[in-house]
Formats: C-alpha cells, structure tokens, sequence
C-alpha cells in the first residue's frame, strides 16, 4: 500500500516483523476511541478480553506450541492536529522515545539490550493513535518488557536527540516530496483532505512545523496520552494469560492512571473531480487515482475485502490483468481502502507505468475502475477470493506476531474478538449480490487522478504542476 499513514519508528537495525501485517490492517483504522473493556471470557479463538488487575484492558491470544511472544498496545491519541506548533509530535515523540534511551542505558546501549535478548521493540503514531510493540522469545519476554518499562516511565529525551531527529524528519519530507509514489499519494490525500491538518501530518510541510515541537510539547504529551485508562495491550503467544497480565501490571502500571484527550478535530473529505499532472524527472510514471468513501471496516468489512481483493489485490485481480497483462504498460497495479479520519477512508488505485504508456494505462485503469462500478463482482470471482481471505485469516492467527496485529487492528477497527470469531464464516456467507449493493453504496465515479510523469502531453490533465505546493492552486474541476 503506497500511501504513509504511518512511519515504523523502531529502536531495532532491522524492523518488527508487526510492519508486515499492522500496517496493511491499520491503514483500514481510525477510530476515536477503544472499545470498553467487557468481562473475560473464551472464545471459539481462546482469546479472552478483561482489565487487569491495575485495570488495564488485556486481550489475550494463548498460542501453544508458539516459541515467540507478542504484545502490541495502542492509546488513543489526537494531541498532535490541535496546532501547528504540535503536529511534529508524530513523528519526533516516539522516535525520541526509543532513540533517547531510558534510566541508566543511552540509545545505543538501549538497543544493544534488546538485541541480547532477542527482543524487538517499535512506537509509531497514527492521526488518531499511538501504536507500540514488543516481540521476542518468550523466555526473556519479562526482560525485554522491563525494559520497555524504563522507556516509558525513565525516557531520557536528550535535546541533542531531539535536533537529530527533527533534522532526518525535514529531511526524509523534502527526499520524499522528490520520489513518485509518496508524491502521488499525498497529492492525493491533499486533494481529499484540503486545508485540514492531517495533510501537514502526513507530509510534515512545511518544515515549521517539526522545528516548532519542544521537550516540553513531548513532556505534555507523554503526561496527556500515555495513561492506564487510556491503554489497550493485546498478547498473543505461548505465555498464559496470569503471567501476561501480571507482566502487562509490571510494564505500565506506573503510568498516569487517567489520560487528558483533547477532542476530535472535526473533519469532512472533499469529493472533487480532477486530474493532475506533476512533471517530474521520473523514471517511470505513477498514476494515483481515488475518493473519499465512508465503506467502514466494522459490519461491511467482509464484503470490502471481497471487493477490493477482487479489484487490486494480487496478480489474479482485475487492475493487474488490464494494465500489466493485457497492456503490458506496467510493472503492476492494486487497489486498497485506507484511513483519512475518524469515519472516513480513503479509496486509492496506483500503478508503476513506462512512462511512453502513461496514457494509456492510465485509461485502462479509469475503464476497469467503470467496469467495476457498473457490473460488480461476478461469483465466480468471489467464491476463490472468499477462499484466499479465509486462507490468509487462519494463517496470520496461527503466529504470535500476526495474530496480535490481527487482533490489535480489528480493535482499532471498532470491533472485539466475538468479531474475530465469526470473520471467517462471514465472508464465506457473503453473496455477490451483497457486495455489488455496497459497492453502488459507497464509491462513485468521482475520482481524483494524480499522475507522476516527466511529461503530461495526451493525459487530458485539468492542471499541470511541477510540485505538491502547487497542487492546492489548481482550481476544481467542479
């Protein structure tokens, strides 16, 4: 999936393997709150959902046979959007978290600890959430999570960590603000999202607003955010659950017991009808081309799967035939449903096109994007995507790193582990007829066009620009 809704901060030389499964899953998030925490109980899974006894909420997967153990947690998060001078905090406050070190270990020696015991560890902001992880062997998970204590309750937060960090943070903006695919995305996203601060958020422009973020900003928002109250820990592994609860107590007991959230930061999607050329010195073109759409993940997410499988997940759906196999004028093609704000996600097709084929590969999208909304999904597409989603849905919660990003996604998602239980026979329940009418429910044919090529020449572009500044100067086409 080509658009950044979050950027993996790990104290690790190499990443959690969670960057696999989460990111893909969250993209599907966002969410204002968790869900309460209800009375444990065993499920067709075994996962049980109750407060510890420091009342903290402790969703937990036992995985027998399982040599690897996972936590991942999330709080609920919305500190950055409420001024310019804060936004920075998404990427710098968990970034500092982890490469400031904590109590008596410097960044590097912090590191080294986790790497002797075989532990990795990842903070990441989202707009609306902060997300953490911790994986490793199950013998020295107690270890590995009395360090991830000292993380939380004896960060070091260096001013000189600071600077670095807001120095690569500009940095990474302007190199990616020069790249194809993360310029057409959050052109994207800029066209969907208009002034509103989540498009600072995702891009980090202008630099102002990671130069303004202090270790005071960072202070507040540690004291506001991270909070039991406020706190959801997922585990899945071979530890049982008296032994992960007792070690969740250990690890975040210390925190504030109540959070201090501010409120939502209002947000509607724009639904403009434009297409835009930025010319660019590529190698090869990228075409973006998506809507906002309010298709959520929580009672429709079976027959979203079904549909957007069978638009542009994998080399058997139908953008990847029309553009790389019948054309042959790209080096591939999906489609996914993302996040923009709490309710509202983001429908987004991409492509990797030699750039003498831009034109035309550009139509065969825009045609089998008409085809789609048209004539829906046939059954005999459905039932082997069916079959593949069931497939992929068992696997991932055989493995204690998958299965707790599974988990932990589906709770951002809204929903619990009863929904978990029943995924697998929902999507098999579900018809064509059932997908075609969510289908004419929530996408249109509106789309915004973003293309990254040296040259717009026959494209038929409403607006032609040379950077993404430039974009929010093109007038609308509507």
């Amino acid at each position: 999936m080509a658009v950044r809704f979050m950027a993996l901060i790990t104290g690790m030389k190499r990443e959690s393997r969670f960057g696999r499964f989460v990111g893909p899953l969250l993209a599907l998030v966002v969410l204002a709150c968790a869900l309460p925490a209800g009375p444990a109980s065993a499920r067709g899974f075994g996962i049980t959902d109750a407060p510890t006894a420091q009342g903290i909420r402790l969703v937990h997967l036992p995985l027998v046979g399982e040599t690897a153990q996972a936590l991942t947690f999330f709080w609920r998060d919305r500190h950055a959007l409420h001024s310019p001078e804060t936004i920075g905090l998404l990427r710098l406050a968990p970034r500092l978290l982890v490469a400031g070190g904590a109590g008596p270990f410097d960044g590097g020696a912090l590191e080294e600890e986790f790497k002797d015991l075989g532990a990795t560890v990842a903070f990441r902001r989202t707009i609306a959430f902060t997300l953490g992880e911790l994986s490793g062997p199950a013998e020295t998970t107690a270890q590995a999570a009395r360090l991830l204590r000292l993380m939380l309750m004896e960060p070091r937060l260096p001013a000189r960590h600071l600077a670095r960090l807001k120095r690569e943070v500009i940095s990474a903006a302007r190199a990616q603000s020069e790249a194809a695919e993360p310029l057409a995305a959050d052109a994207l996203v800029r066209l969907l999202a208009g002034d509103h601060p989540l498009v600072s958020a995702l891009t980090m422009e202008p630099p102002s607003v990671v130069d303004a973020v202090s270790l005071a900003d960072i202070e507040a928002w540690r004291k506001a955010v991270l909070a039991r109250d406020n706190l959801v820990v997922v585990a899945a592994g071979p530890l049982d659950r008296a032994a992960v609860a007792a070690l969740v107590d250990e690890t975040f007991g210390g925190l504030p017991a109540t959070a201090e959230l501010k409120p939502v930061v209002p947000f509607e999607p724009l639904r403009p009808l434009r297409t835009i050329a930025i010319e660019r010195p590529v190698a090869q073109s990228v075409i973006a081309a998506g809507q906002a759409t309010d298709w959520n993940a929580t009672s429709e997410r079976p027959a979203r799967d079904i549909a957007v499988t069978v638009l542009g997940r994998g080399g058997a759906s139908r953008l990847w035939r029309a553009v790389r196999e019948r054309l042959g004028a790209s080096y591939g093609a999906e489609a996914a449903i993302g996040p923009l704000s709490r309710g509202h996600y983001r429908l987004m097709m991409r492509s990797s096109v030699a750039t003498g084929r831009t034109a035309d590969a550009l139509a065969a999208m825009r045609q089998e994007f008409e085809r789609f909304l048209a004539e829906g999904v046939r059954p005999d597409e459905v039932e082997p995507v069916k079959t593949r989603i069931v497939a992929e849905f068992a696997e991932a919660m055989r493995r204690s790193n998958s299965a707790a990003g599974r988990i932990r996604a589906a709770l951002l998602d809204g929903q619990g582990p009863d929904d978990l239980d029943a995924y697998a026979a929902r999507v098999g329940a579900v018809t064509a007829g059932e997908v075609n009418a969510l289908i004419a429910k929530h996408l249109s044919n509106r789309l915004v066009v973003i293309v990254v090529t040296p040259s717009a020449a026959g494209l038929g572009a409403d607006c032609v620009v040379k950077s993404l500044p430039e974009v929010a100067r093109c007038p609308a086409s509507d």
